[in-house]
């Protein structure tokens, strides 16, 4: 009995620990809320900002009835003021509140620099500011570490940056600015004590367009604010900016063009906005998305736009007319067209969807995890590049098929054997070359056509039978194909015109194979 007794004054005495333990973290907790010092010093900052934005205002009801004209400028001082300054709009401004507060537009505004300075805003005088309005006035990069021009001769006010040649890591464009121009801030020196090093660029209001590689080679950019009024990107914008992690495309760009962001390999995070309507080739190529929406309104996508191998799902809108995804792949609407099959997925093997008629450009380009590929029964033609650089061993083709596109299988390096389909016409330039490790293949007896380079540097490559019913073979179609014996139809004589020839009048559809045998009659 009284070991169960010891037992329980035990548990109460902990409970009772416990208690006072919460009973005092609270009473800490409200003490420093109600702080009376800190509440006073609140308090007192609180009554000093009122109290200027009172005087502001009572020297802009001045200025204004002074005003005969009704073209008054709003007054603006310079980023974080003195003193001087502010006393000649608030006589009770004072020393403390130097780089805190300004004027912007005819409202008092507060600074917050990246940089140190002496007196910066607080954490908590910016919550304070916050409480009665103030808002915040972005601290502009001195225009000074630009170099300006102007490409509308008639509005000289319409401002160009052509260059950045300042140092700053954190840069503020100012507001002057419409146009960033070609190559502005590219930074692409070998010497890396040359290098500018840029981590944030915050672009204000006003701009409208951003040149050609005006960031790329940033490889330090980390963050970058675009404005609502930008309306253009232009080619390859920000290529290679190694450590761009997300942005956010402001709401009147339409396109996204080729090679805007491509190879920026850590950018995970993309918000497409509602109004987008084309992605151009390489726009996000080898990028580090691994998830991507497509908007309402896109209506192109370019095969090229999301090749890299990080990339999983691509998801659309449902109530997009010209885009649907299938498991994260992505088709036409009336899924007659695959599109792109996101090459970072850890899949083998792929069927794909038996409505199918066309596999477009770039369709599975480096796919390096697919194995097995195939095609359903209604599909006629397959895209330039649609398969290349990709790790497929084994693709299964429609007996529908009509055209191999340019470069379709160029470098499969995996590929040993393929079958073509009797119903092919036409096979692309380079659309096998430099396939090392296909040994077989047979070319269909009433195919029509075969393109510059189509089958050169297969080193491997053993056998092919050429009949008559071909129209025409384009320069070096078998070319650096050592293993290679060719039987051909034709005697030697009749060798149509069409299949190319040098201006000696020589075969050169051909060239280092190792033999070839003419009026080699077809075996049906």
């Amino acid at each position: 009995m009284k070991k169960n007794k010891r037992g329980i004054s035990l548990i109460v005495l902990i409970v009772t620990i416990i208690v006072i333990i919460i009973l005092a973290a609270a009473v800490i907790l409200t003490l420093s809320k109600n702080n009376p010092v800190e509440s006073a010093r609140e308090a007192r900052f609180k009554e000093d900002v009122r109290s200027f934005q009172d005087e502001l205002s009572m020297y802009l009801l001045s200025d204004i009835a002074k005003d005969s004209s009704g073209i008054r400028e709003k007054i603006t001082t310079e980023d974080m003021p003195s003193k001087d300054v502010m006393n000649n709009y608030i006589e009770s401004f004072s020393s403390k509140y130097e780089n805190k507060l300004g004027i912007y537009e005819d409202e008092l505004v507060y600074y917050k620099p990246d940089e140190e300075v002496k007196n910066k805003v607080t954490e908590k005088e910016e919550k304070w500011l916050q409480d009665l309005g103030i808002k915040l006035k972005v601290v502009e990069t001195s225009e000074e570490l630009f170099e300006w021009g102007s490409d509308d001769p008639n509005n000289p006010e319409y401002y160009t940056l052509k260059k950045y040649i300042g140092s700053k890591t954190n840069v503020v464009v100012p507001k002057r600015c419409h146009v960033i121009g070609d190559c502005a801030f590219r930074d692409f020196q070998w010497s890396a004590s040359q290098k500018k090093n840029i981590t944030s660029i915050t672009l204000q209001e006003g701009i409208t367009y951003i040149g050609e590689q005006a960031f790329s080679d940033c490889d330090k950019l980390e963050t970058i604010k675009f404005p609502d009024s930008l309306e253009n990107f232009a080619l390859n914008s920000f290529l290679s900016c190694d450590n761009l992690k997300s942005i956010t495309i402001p709401p009147k760009v339409t396109c996204i063009p080729y090679g805007c962001f491509e190879g920026c390999m850590n950018l995970k995070d993309v918000i497409l906005n509602s109004n987008l309507e084309q992605i151009d080739g390489r726009a996000f190529g080898d990028t580090g998305l691994i998830n991507v929406n497509i908007p309402l309104k896109v209506n192109n996508i370019n095969g090229e736009a999301f090749y890299g191998n990080n990339l999983i799902n691509i998801y659309v809108d449902e109530n997009n007319s010209y885009y649907t995804s299938i498991d994260g792949v992505l088709y036409s609407k009336d899924k007659k067209n695959i599109v792109k099959f996101p090459a970072g997925r850890n899949v083998e093997s792929y069927i794909i969807d038996n409505n199918v008629e066309y596999v477009l450009d770039y369709a599975f380009y480096r796919c390096k995890n697919l194995k097995n590929i195939e095609l359903g029964d209604k599909v006629k033609s397959i895209g330039d590049h649609s398969f290349s650089n990709s790790n497929i061993m084994d693709i299964k083709l429609s007996q529908s098929l009509e055209e191999i596109g340019g470069r379709a299988f160029n470098d499969c390096n995996n590929i040993t054997n393929i079958e073509l389909p009797s119903s092919l016409k036409k096979i692309g330039g380079y659309a096998f070359c430099s396939c090392d490790n296909l040994v077989n293949i047979n070319i269909p007896l009433d195919l029509e056509e075969i393109g510059y380079a189509t089958f050169s540097s297969c080193a491997k490559l053993s056998y092919v039978y050429l009949s008559s019913s071909i129209k025409k073979i384009d320069h070096a179609a078998f070319s650096g194909c050592p293993d290679l014996t060719i039987d051909c139809e034709f005697e030697e004589t009749n060798i149509p015109n069409t299949w190319y020839k040098n201006g000696d009048g020589q075969n050169a559809w051909y060239n280092n194979i190792k033999t070839i045998n003419y009026g080699v009659k077809r075996k049906d």
